[in-house]
């Protein structure tokens, strides 16, 4: 199986092209992933929008996340998002 990931390093001003272009690789078999969910542009917004099939939450969130209960209040969201979308993480 192939995944690529999208990387959000700048905003997108045209979403729509993105899940146009996403649907069409989605058409042809790859899977995609939405990388640093929960940093910058890659937001639970964005993340709702493109449906990814795979969500990598940002590092800032996982790393300390057993310690944190701040962490894991963010992690779950992200979870419960994912989870309803459809999306593995």
């Amino acid at each position: 199986m192939f995944v690529f990931e999208v990387v959000e390093t700048e905003k997108v001003d045209d979403v729509s092209h993105l899940k146009r272009i996403l649907a069409y690789y989605k058409e042809k078999g790859f899977h995609y992933a939405l990388d640093d969910v929960g940093e910058g542009f890659s937001t639970i917004e964005l993340l709702s929008e493109l449906s990814p099939q795979y969500m990598k939450l940002d590092m800032k969130y996982v790393q300390g996340v057993a310690a944190d209960s701040e962490k894991q209040q963010v992690a779950n969201l992200f979870l419960e998002k994912a989870i309803k979308i459809g999306s593995k993480n």
